[in-house]
C-alpha cells in the first residue's frame, strides 16, 4: 500500500509485542510493498497503534483484522521490517478528496433541491431540465436565455 501511495505515512515508533492484522481486503500482502508472495516475518506494532478501538484492526486500511501481518521475504532480507511501526496513520489525500467530494455532491444536491425547476432551451433548439437558480415562481430569464425561443 505505501508503495503505491506515496502520500502515506507510517508510525515508525518502537514495535512492541503486538502482532499486526490484516482484513480480508489486504489479506496475504506485504505491508510494505504490497507483494503476494514468499511471507517471511511476522509483523509487529507499537502499543499505541495497538490500543482501544484500534486493537485488532487492519495495518495498512484500519479495517476489521482476520489474519496475521507478514513482511516478505525481499523486505525481511532489505531490513525494511527494522524500519518500526509499519501502520498508515493518515487516510491518504486520495480517500480525503473522495470525501470531500462527496461532501460537496450532497451538499449541492440539497442547495438544488430547493430551487424550482425550469424547461429552457438553448439557442440549438435542445430542450434540457435545468435547476435555475431562482426562487420559486420566478423564470429564468435572469440566465439570459429567452424560455420560449
Amino acid at each position: 500500500m505505501a508503495k503505491h501511495n506515496p502520500d502515506l505515512i507510517m508510525c515508525r515508533k518502537q514495535p512492541g509485542i503486538a502482532i499486526g492484522r490484516l482484513c480480508e481486503k489486504c489479506d496475504g500482502k506485504c505491508v510494505i510493498c504490497d507483494s503476494l508472495v514468499r511471507p517471511c516475518t511476522l509483523v509487529r506494532i507499537c502499543d499505541e497503534c495497538n490500543y482501544g478501538s484500534f486493537q485488532g484492526r487492519c495495518v495498512v486500511c484500519g479495517g476489521m483484522g482476520i489474519s496475521d501481518a507478514y513482511y516478505c521475504k525481499e523486505c525481511s532480507q532489505l531490513e525494511k521490517d527494522r524500519d518500526g511501526c509499519p501502520k498508515i496513520v493518515n487516510v491518504g489525500s486520495a480517500k480525503t478528496d473522495l470525501f470531500y467530494e462527496l461532501y460537496l455532491e450532497m451538499h449541492i444536491s440539497k442547495h438544488w433541491e430547493l430551487h424550482c425547476k425550469t424547461t429552457i432551451t438553448i439557442n440549438l433548439g435542445q430542450w434540457l431540465d435545468v435547476e435555475a437558480i431562482a426562487p420559486k415562481g420566478q423564470d429564468a430569464s435572469f440566465l439570459g436565455v429567452d424560455k420560449y425561443q
